[in-house]
Order: structure tokens, then sequence, then C-alpha cells
């Protein structure tokens, strides 16, 4: 079997590359947070299921951002980015093990 690649313009190339690689390591990079916050919840909170408690405190967390006092947004642009971001947290904590129930 014989492979042939030309690249008229390498920048792209390496450039995708570095995409992936900084992509890889943010994968790993969010595993290894989210491992240490469930060891250290389960330490503090035996009884407690940590992903309960992570679930929970990034849910507070995003109503703290959408607060309309602190952004003033009509209601309906906060109904919308609320939707978008629970949404965006369903990826972001399934891709991190965890799911929202």
């Amino acid at each position: 079997m014989t492979v042939s690649l030309n690249i008229s313009n390498d920048a792209e190339l390496r450039a995708h590359i570095k995409d992936q690689i900084v992509g890889q390591i943010r994968s790993i990079a969010r595993e290894d947070v989210m491992n240490i916050l469930r060891e250290e919840i389960a330490k503090k909170t035996p009884t407690i299921n940590p992903d309960t408690v992570l679930v929970e405190e990034v849910k507070k967390r995003v109503t703290e951002v959408l607060a309309p006092a602190r952004y003033s947004m009509p209601s309906e642009i906060t109904k919308m980015a609320r939707e978008i971001l629970e949404v965006e947290l369903r990826k972001l904590l399934q891709n991190g093990g965890l799911t929202l129930k």
C-alpha cells in the first residue's frame, strides 16, 4: 500500500493538529478535575452522592450568572439563554461522566 500526501500549505495542517491536541488535553484535564472534585466531595460528605453535589452547584452558578437583576435582560432572552446553557451543560456533564436528572 502506498500513501502519498501533498501539502501545499502545512500551516493549516499544523493548526488542525494543534487544535486536536488542545482538545485532547482539555478532555483529559476535565476528567481529572471532575475526579478530584468527586473525591473531595466524597471525603467531606460521605453520605451524599458527589455527582448530585456537582450538578446542584453548577446549576446554582449558572442561575447566578443569568440572574435578571444582574444583567437586566428581558425574560425571553433570559429564557433562551438558560435553555442554551442547559443543553451545553448537559453535554459537558455527560462528557465528564455526569448526567442531569
